[in-house]
């Protein structure tokens, strides 16, 4: 009777450790999916950051330029006129400002005066090289044309879609915060469970490593499937220096989910080393 008391006991412990096991990965899986969500994509940092490494700032300086010059080569100008008028700080603190002003829900005033005043005068040394009598009418019109061909400009600045997506980031951080928060205590009290529920510990600690092992699974297996098949570069996305940008995003906020992984593998090997210690320690107090 003592021995099927005692199995039963055995077998009733273990299905609670499974269970609490399960439960755990399970929580483990959601607070590293949601922390790999907001180190990646919803990072703001990350965005600056790639968009220095894809050379995007240049690409803008290049499509600013394109397309001034397609309002200036029908007025039979030449196009040096706007040679160094757009310097590729103003760019890049144009840029950064607008994407910084919708992650702050506040406006950001593309200031065009210093490009058209370069400008301005690019056209006047023109006039004066080709010796046309520069009068006020002449001045108004230069004016009128370089404000209506910068016109163009903050609409190039503004990066497409950041608004949207720095609205639905505000709106999603605080639940994924609350949620992760959530999971991460639940997974605390899982652990305690196991550790209660074992009278040795390294028993306890072989359920949370495969808890540990199940949540770095599933953490990865999306992410890197996505990597290597690369769908995402099917994405239909224009003009070609915000696709490469979206591209490199996109690859690194996946990587997010793998270093988490890598990260948990390691915790799991560690526990393994610790189990592995407690065993030999226990082998020595049995002889003794």
């Amino acid at each position: 009777m003592r021995g099927t008391s005692k199995r039963k006991r055995h077998v009733g412990r273990t299905i609670f450790c499974t269970l609490f096991s399960f439960l755990l990965s399970v929580f483990l899986t959601i607070a590293s999916i949601l922390m790999a969500i907001r180190i990646g994509f919803f990072n703001k940092e990350l965005i600056f950051e790639y968009l220095d490494k894809v050379d995007f700032y240049n690409e803008v300086q290049q499509e600013v330029y394109k397309q001034v010059s397609y309002e200036i080569v029908p007025t039979g100008l030449e196009l040096d006129l706007i040679d160094e008028t757009i310097p590729i700080e103003k760019i890049h603190n144009d840029v950064n400002g607008y994407i910084e002003a919708c992650f702050d829900n506040t406006e950001y005033a593309i200031d065009t005066t210093e490009i058209e005043d370069a400008m301005y005068q690019n056209i006047m040394d023109q006039f004066e090289n080709m010796e046309r009598q520069e009068d006020t009418g002449t001045q108004e019109h230069a004016r009128r044309f370089i404000s209506n061909i910068m016109e163009k400009y903050p609409d190039i600045i503004k990066f497409p879609y950041i608004k949207e997506f720095s609205d639905i980031s505000t709106r999603i951080q605080p639940l994924i915060t609350l949620i992760m928060i959530a999971a991460i205590v639940m997974g605390v009290v899982c652990i305690l469970f196991l550790l209660l529920l074992q009278r040795w510990k390294h028993r306890s600690l072989r359920y949370i490593i495969y808890a540990i092992l199940a949540a770095a699974l599933m953490t990865v297996v999306v992410p890197v499937y996505l990597l290597i098949q690369k769908t995402y570069e099917g994405l239909g996305i224009r003009p070609i220096y915000l696709y490469n940008f979206c591209m490199e995003y996109i690859k690194a906020s996946l990587f997010s989910f793998v270093w988490i992984g890598i990260v948990w593998l390691g915790i799991a090997v560690f526990l393994m080393i610790v189990i592995k210690l407690m065993k030999e320690r226990l082998k020595k107090r049995k002889y003794r």
